[in-house]
């Protein structure tokens, strides 16, 4: 009857000063009948607690509005993860953390290689024939030409200059592609999209979603040099690029084609010998550490093109040092050709072990 009377959406204050009245009452008699003797008797938090229910109904509102129920659901997840642990005091805040993000790491490296097609769930399974590998470009639009970079709009009125949430990443995105990329086209403007989906996979490089930007990282195939962690700030049309080959920061640029405007890291992922060139610990098994490329004139990440084609799966990549002035240093889980092999490992050697990753 209470916990009805408790789940209503309004309440008379009438009632309530009733039900304040008549609730000592009713804890009086479930007194008698647990009449608990052991330990601290019914000298008991929560029994206390009851009798501020009236209160905190006429103070705070109707009580579904702070129920609790919810957030101490999320304590079954920690206590199961404190499990895996040794169980001593000192350590099992820093154990059981540890256990939530192996965790973590393993289910969303196990979801990306089901998203990007590595491996299927069985109620997924499908002919890799039967996959749709068309590139679609959608998202917003912006056009660039000599005088800066303009928003497109549906509704015909004079094209607007856009205003993104970095404007120094705009600034240097302009001056980039005006200097470098404007004088080969045939035409005065080039086409910019924020969102792609290539081989079924969704990347977005918007540079202005929603007061804030939003650039997916991808791993890219710098053929000779390996698989590379890229930072994708837009993509540009580029199938307009006059016939000749230009060659900018490394990448050689082709007629016909749409290109994705990055940033890139410092050194591949792994030497020629196939081992990890950066890792976040020494003992690191699936995280590895890497820098962005800095450009030595502006002192700002460099800027270089890549082919969508190159591109080979998404990446997770993590902010390393948050106290840097710029993002320079990211945790990136391992490449998609290591993942079945670390699952593997972690499995055999079990999650209930103090492993680093």
């Amino acid at each position: 009857m209470i916990e009805e009377f408790l789940k209503l959406k309004s309440f008379n204050k009438k009632d309530v000063g009733v039900f304040k009245n008549w609730l000592p009452e009713f804890l009086a008699f479930l007194r008698k009948v647990f009449n608990r003797q052991h330990s601290a008797k019914m000298k008991l938090l929560k029994f206390h607690l009851m009798t501020h229910i009236p209160s905190d109904i006429l103070k705070w509102g109707i009580p579904s509005a702070y129920n609790s129920a919810t957030g101490e659901s999320n304590h079954k997840m920690l206590k199961r993860r404190s499990k895996k642990t040794q169980r001593q005091v000192n350590l099992m805040e820093e154990q059981t953390g540890v256990r939530y993000v192996e965790n973590l790491a393993i289910s969303r490296t196990r979801q990306d290689m089901v998203n990007t097609g590595f491996v299927y769930q069985s109620v997924e399974a499908r002919d890799l024939e039967d996959e749709d590998t068309q590139t679609k470009f959608s998202g917003h639009s912006y056009y660039l030409n000599s005088q800066g970079i303009y928003d497109i709009t549906t509704s015909g009125s004079v094209a607007k200059l856009s205003e993104w949430h970095d404007m120094q990443q705009l600034d240097s995105i302009f001056t980039f592609v005006k200097e470098k990329i404007l004088p080969h086209i045939d035409g005065d403007q080039i086409k910019i999209s924020t969102k792609i989906r290539h081989k079924n996979v969704i990347y977005r490089g918007d540079p202005s979603f929603k007061k804030s930007l939003w650039q997916d990282w991808a791993y890219c195939d710098w053929g000779e040099d390996g698989i590379c962690p890229v930072q994708i700030l837009l993509f540009l049309d580029l199938t307009c690029l006059k016939s000749e080959n230009i060659a900018i920061n490394g990448v050689i640029l082709e007629a016909g084609c749409k290109y994705a405007l990055i940033h890139m890291i410092k050194q591949p992922l792994h030497n020629d010998k196939g081992n990890s060139i950066f890792r976040a610990n020494e003992n690191s098994r699936i995280f590895f550490k890497a820098q962005k490329m800095i450009d030595n004139d502006t002192m700002a990440p460099t800027l270089a093109c890549i082919s969508i084609d190159s591109i080979v799966g998404p990446c997770i990549a993590i902010p390393y040092d948050l106290n840097a002035l710029t993002n320079k240093y990211f945790l990136f889980l391992k490449t998609r050709s290591a993942w079945p092999n670390i699952l593997v490992d972690v499995m055999k050697e079990g999650l209930n072990k103090n492993m680093i990753i």
